[in-house]
């Protein structure tokens, strides 16, 4: 009896102890962590190293780069290559054409507004006809550039990115 008796009492000490531990690790969890979307292909493949710049050796192997977005081999890069699937319909995060800044439109179902292309992709889309051509992708070095809002050579994640949606309405806010 007296070995049930401490058994039961080492079990119950034990679950308590690791409500504890729970409990604490749940206390220094950063709250509000947001979860980071993953970033879109062409980020990447520009960006070869994965330091999130864009250096001036990256930019001037753009070409190159961006060739390999190609799957389907056509010589040209749709909004399908160049994007991550929307997390909610599994589409592109931005439809073909859709290089500039729309007002928002629910789509079929529900779906959610239309974002606007990323700068990078509009920087490269010259014709904004939402297709990155051959003649763009040949080019692509020199249309990145246009994006170096400091002059440096080089590109770094706030001029090749869209500003986050709660930095857009932080800043509508601010202005009443």
């Amino acid at each position: 009896m007296r070995i049930r008796t401490t058994t039961l009492s080492l079990f119950l000490a034990s679950a308590a102890l690791s409500r504890g531990a729970v409990a604490a690790q749940q206390a220094t969890t950063p709250q509000g962590d947001e979860h980071r979307p993953p970033r879109p292909p062409i980020d990447c493949v520009l960006d070869a190293d994965g330091d999130e710049l864009i250096s001036s050796s990256e930019i001037a192997a753009a070409a190159t780069a961006l060739a390999t977005l190609d799957r389907n081999g056509d010589g040209r890069l749709t909004s399908d290559e160049c994007l991550p699937p929307r997390p909610d319909r599994g589409g592109p995060q931005a439809a073909p054409g859709a290089n500039r800044p729309a007002p928002p439109q629910d789509g079929p179902g529900g779906g959610g507004p239309t974002r606007p292309a990323p700068p990078i992709l509009t920087a490269l889309d010259q014709s904004a006809d939402g297709v990155i051509d051959a003649g763009e992708i040949a080019t692509a070095a020199t249309l990145l550039l246009t994006l170096d809002r400091d002059g440096d050579g080089q590109l770094t994640p706030d001029e090749y990115r869209p500003p986050r949606p709660e930095q857009e309405t932080m800043g509508r806010s601010g202005s009443r």
